[in-house]
């Protein structure tokens, strides 16, 4: 009887010592949870936060670009301009150049009404009847490279003027103070000076069409003076204010009815 009590009592006991340790291994894991809890819930409220200063800051730097952009587009706005057209710009260059370089014109304009020739050329001028027509050649009146050449379909570009524009002439690279030749037979018409070509020269070939030489010295023939082809008409003369970047050229121009056509087409292959 004794040894079943003993054996009961420290059953009992057994049992309770179990289940007192269990409640003291179930305490540290209580307060783990917790702790886990606890830190999750700060890393939680932290992430937040940062979420909501991101948000905070990103709605303000959008509210600046926005101020920004508006800014922006009224500067650009008020200092928009419309750009200059091609002309309004060769126009422009033109009175600066005019009004900051002292006016080299010395002679007076000088002209006269052009002979009169019949289409069939049976009236002479002169004497001397002239014909020319697309099938005629004009000999170089001087030797030298092309430094603006023809051009009335598309802009060349004026080194001077620093423009783009057409051209109804050639340019042709020459010495100051070289002959130049007529070129082709015919009458002077008109000798004048011209703020751009300087002195020129216009001479009636025939059938509508002439030849007008600019940026000459020394004129050698008179109004109304008969021309061979051979013919020395001036000298080159120093360039004008609108071709000093150029250099010394003589400037060249021919028509058909007054319709600028290119010389290029007339001139000898070989010069």
């Amino acid at each position: 009887m004794v040894i079943i009590c003993v054996d009961k009592f420290q059953i009992v006991f057994a049992a309770q010592m179990e289940v007192t340790m269990n409640k003291k291994r179930k305490k540290p894991d209580g307060e783990k949870i917790f702790s886990i809890v606890a830190s999750l819930a700060i890393v939680i409220a932290l992430v937040a936060g940062i979420i909501s200063i991101v948000r905070s800051n990103t709605r303000q730097d959008k509210k600046k670009n926005y101020i920004d952009l508006n800014v922006a587009e009224k500067e650009t706005t008020t200092e928009h301009k419309e750009p200059q057209t091609t002309v309004e710009r060769v126009t422009e260059k033109i009175v600066e150049i005019e009004t900051t370089t002292e006016d080299t014109t010395t002679e007076d304009t000088k002209q006269v009404d052009a002979p009169v020739i019949n289409e069939d050329d049976t009236e002479a001028v002169n004497g001397i009847t002239y014909s020319f027509n697309e099938n005629s050649v004009i000999k170089w009146p001087l030797k030298g490279d092309i430094v603006l050449g023809f051009n009335m379909d598309n802009t060349i570009y004026f080194p001077t003027l620093d423009v783009y524009r057409c051209n109804p002439a050639i340019m042709i690279n020459a010495t100051e103070g070289e002959d130049v030749r007529s070129g082709v037979k015919g009458v002077v018409t008109q000798v004048y000076s011209d703020n751009e070509t300087g002195t020129t020269m216009k001479i009636l070939a025939g059938d509508g069409y002439e030849i007008t030489y600019g940026q000459l010295k020394d004129i050698a023939v008179g109004i109304g003076d008969n021309l061979d082809e051979n013919t020395v008409i001036g000298k080159v003369a120093a360039p004008t204010k609108y071709y000093t970047k150029e250099g010394s050229n003589l400037y060249m121009m021919l028509t058909k009815d007054g319709l600028a056509l290119d010389p290029m087409l007339f001139l000898e292959e070989e010069q």
